[in-house]
């Protein structure tokens, strides 16, 4: 009760429950999440899967007809190249075909299909002559132009020559998917991952100097539901720019719709705190929905997996839209008051310029990107940029040594973060590709789709992220709860001990067996208290930690240390070699070495480190 009026008038003030506003946002974070995870879940398996045989299904018969009188009237140079490589079975059943054109034999299907198959892991078929009348789409000139030597490029290059050569009867939509090498499917990975990070600090600043963070959650929204559309298209330059705009639409809408929640808040306090936490448990039901949804969906066709996320947008945007009366003013408003100046829409046209000029010369061949050495050279520019910041900032900004203390220690768990998030991160990538290739998936007659696997994190986190919280209370109540860089050290061997499970469970796959999903099970729970370690007291640390004066760019120093994570982690899953399984067991443990390593510095530092954070908690 309180103790004078004064006192009653300021309790009075405090508003009950929660604003109306938070169940808006929690729904467009929800499907903005379902969105991001369910892609995310699929991206490296369709990356990397197979383009299998071209298949004429029984509603495409006109297709098999078409393909085989092609080959019977030897009319062009194309059917006449593969004529002659066809072995005795497709031409004893393109001869009965050919005799009564009336029936289709049972057979031709499956002689062609294996037929072409072989064409295309055989060797090069481009013939100047054969291929003269065919016009080649700007993918398989590039392609041809670099005459391809290794054997992944060279079948890659003979299947688009006949898909260009019998565009109607070889339709693209028979493809599983890309058929990319594991390091190049890695780098592009990580690529992305790391760039939506890196894509919030330009939607940040988006939205504070030019729209506010209501129209920049909007237009995020309506740029992720078209990149997701885009990745349905079965076109490869679509897909690309898909992933490019799904990039650039979480920029937008990720940073500013927590900044709009935060101003639901104005007087902060307990309710602010537990509106986060509602808001958090949107991410996590996002996270966990979306890979049960799009996983089997993803088994029928990885376009129709693409699809749906796009769909979980749309309803997200609708609500947003119907409701976004009930955030009231809340980042209605750019956070610069003073207007757009010229020289800061001249840079933003000229970085949204550069970007759609880049991409658009990437997709029709004009110049070649190599993702693996653009992933190389962008972690060497993200860890240039943090270097020079933190020399910046400790010799010459003049910080009293207070604040040159507490700036090491952020340094610190910059470094730490960025391992941390290189294993966890696993998750999207090698261990997906574990889970595809060496996990025991069918049980009752019932095949579980890898994707699948990913709805384990999310699931933890809505389960033991109460439990963890009500211990780190108990802890507190009692005097001990751990310091800061202590949860970091344990977060890490935690994350450690999750990969030491695995690289266990990779010891069976080397003669030959798949494991139980309980190995994976075991794993990401300890991934999860790791997590739970980590993520949460991160960000806040840093807030509390900065100069006042660099508040904002440590945030976008923090943003980087996410996004090195990323970046590295599609590298290391780029490492792994499907073909060498001998090799799974040592990759796995050498993660376990570098992560457990650096948890156990980061614990033996403990006290050194707690002593420069000057009395931070």
């Amino acid at each position: 009760m309180p103790d004078s009026p004064a006192a009653a008038d300021a309790a009075e003030s405090v508003p009950r429950g929660q604003p109306r506003g938070l169940s808006t946002l929690f729904f467009t974070e929800m499907w903005e999440r379902f969105s991001y995870y369910g892609m995310r879940g699929l991206l490296i398996l369709f990356l990397m899967a197979k383009v299998v045989p071209w298949v004429f299904s029984t509603g495409e018969i006109n297709d098999l007809k078409s393909f085989s009188q092609r080959l019977k009237d030897r009319s062009d140079g194309v059917s006449i190249l593969l004529s002659g490589r066809l072995d005795k079975a497709a031409t004893d059943a393109l001869t009965v075909y050919y005799t009564d054109a009336r029936s289709v034999p049972t057979n031709l299907e499956t002689a062609l299909v294996e037929n072409l198959s072989a064409i295309v892991t055989g060797p090069a078929i481009y013939d100047k002559a054969a291929f003269a009348t065919v016009t080649l789409r700007p993918e398989t000139q590039q392609l041809l132009e670099q005459n391809p030597q290794d054997r992944e490029n060279r079948m890659r290059l003979n299947r688009l020559l006949l898909e260009d050569a019998y565009p109607k009867e070889l339709s693209r939509s028979h493809h599983v998917g890309l058929g990319l090498a594991v390091k190049i499917a890695g780098a592009i990975y990580g690529l992305f991952t790391a760039g939506v990070y890196l894509a919030a600090l330009f939607g940040g600043w988006v939205a504070d100097r030019f729209v506010g963070a209501q129209r920049a959650v909007w237009y995020g929204g309506i740029t992720i539901m078209c990149g997701d559309f885009l990745l349905a298209v079965p076109r490869t330059d679509t897909f690309y720019i898909g992933l490019c705009l799904l990039v650039l639409g979480t920029g937008l809408l990720k940073p500013n719709v927590s900044a709009i929640v935060g101003e639901l808040y104005p007087e902060g306090g307990a309710r602010r705190d537990a509106g986060f936490s509602i808001f958090y448990m949107g991410i996590n039901l996002g996270a966990f929905v979306a890979p049960l949804v799009c996983g089997p969906l993803a088994v029928v066709n990885y376009r129709y997996g693409f699809a749906v996320p796009g769909l979980g947008m749309l309803f997200g945007l609708l609500q947003y839209r119907f409701f976004i009366g009930n955030l009231g003013q809340a980042g209605a408003r750019p956070g610069h008051q003073e207007g757009v100046r010229p020289k800061h829409l001249a840079i933003l046209f000229s970085i949204l310029g550069a970007a759609a000029l880049t991409i658009l010369l990437a997709v029709t061949g004009v110049i070649h990107l190599n993702p693996v050495a653009l992933a190389r050279g962008a972690t060497g520019v993200i860890l240039a940029i943090a270097a020079l910041f933190f020399i910046v900032a400790f010799f010459f900004l003049d910080l009293d040594s207070t604040e040159k203390r507490r700036l090491a220690v952020i340094l610190v768990l910059f470094l730490s973060s960025a391992m941390f998030w290189s294993g966890f991160e696993q998750a999207g990538s090698s261990l997906n590709i574990f889970a595809e290739d060496h996990t025991r998936r069918v049980f009752f007659g019932h095949e579980i789709p890898a994707a699948t696997f990913q709805s384990l994190g999310p699931l933890c986190v809505i389960v033991l992220a109460p439990v963890m919280a009500a211990l780190w209370l108990m802890l507190a109540r009692r005097k001990l709860e751990p310091s800061l860089p202590a949860k970091f050290g344990a977060g890490l061997l935690l994350l450690a001990a999750g990969f030491g499970v695995i690289a266990w469970a990779a010891t069976f796959v080397v003669h030959g067996d798949k494991v139980l999903p309980t190995w994976l099970i075991v794993m990401y729970l300890l991934h999860t208290f790791g997590e739970l370690c980590v993520s949460p007291v991160g960000l806040s640390s840093v807030t509390k930690l900065a100069p006042k004066r660099l508040v904002g760019q440590m945030m976008g120093i923090w943003f980087l240390a996410t996004s090195l994570g990323n970046l590295i982690a599609g590298q290391i899953a780029g490492s792994f070699d499907p073909t060498k399984v001998e090799s799974l067991p040592w990759g796995f443990f050498q993660i376990v070495l570098t992560a457990g390593g650096t948890g156990v510095a980061v614990l033996l530092l403990a006290r050194p480190i707690k002593k420069l954070m000057a009395g931070v908690k």
